[in-house]
């Protein structure tokens, strides 16, 4: 907090110096400020409409309040400004998920891998996109890629191919994974969802 004192008697007495602000916002956003930050960053936007550095953060500040519309048009605007800032893409994907917009999404998350060429996190996205626009097939490719480039990923692949073949009626397949999310989950949310979907199996198999 004295940080945050310090920017604020900078910028009163030097209101131009753009670099205090950016980092004020900053600061204010770590300490879960976000409020402030967003005020800080259109601040800064005022005095520079097509500062960039102030648009990147002004765009992750609305995702992280929930306002996933206007981190799209923050994020849109920046790359209209510099296409080149690749490493957007990916975030703006993720807004576009967030606000159902899922073809904008997917489009948003093809135009990272583009740049991120295998890049897991953002294949893993594009698989729960495809996921929520019931593309299952596409879904099942994609998380299956996840696990065989990145074997040290984590769970969650697991846990929705084992939700696309229970969607798709192939129970054995979805057993099989959920299976192995309680293997690599024990004692979490993710093992106690596996097994009521194990057990939702079972529950529908014909009586011997």
């Amino acid at each position: 907090y004295e940080a945050i004192e310090e920017y604020r008697i900078v910028i009163r007495e030097l209101p131009m110096m753009m670099a205090a602000r950016i980092n004020l916002g900053i600061l204010l956003a770590k300490v879960g400020d976000l409020e402030g930050a967003r005020k800080e960053f259109q601040k800064i936007l005022k005095i520079d409409p097509e500062n960039g550095t102030a648009l990147a953060y002004l765009g992750s500040t609305y995702y992280k309040l929930g306002d996933f519309n206007e981190a799209i048009n923050a994020y849109n605007k920046l790359l209209g400004i510099d296409p080149n800032r690749k490493e957007l893409y990916y975030d703006l994907g993720l807004a576009y998920v967030s606000s159902d917009k899922l073809k904008e999404a997917l489009a948003a998350f093809e135009k990272a891998q583009e740049y991120f060429e295998g890049n897991s996190r953002i294949m893993f996205q594009t698989a729960l996109a495809n996921y929520k626009a019931g593309d299952l097939d596409e879904t099942i490719k994609k998380l299956k890629t996840v696990i065989e480039k990145d074997p040290g990923f984590g769970v969650d692949p697991y846990f929705y191919l084992g939700r696309a073949y229970f969607y798709k009626g192939m129970a054995d397949e979805a057993s099989s994974y959920f299976n192995n999310v309680i293997q690599m989950s024990g004692g979490t949310n993710l093992e106690k969802t596996a097994r009521e979907f194990i057990d939702r199996i079972e529950a529908s198999k014909p009586a011997p």
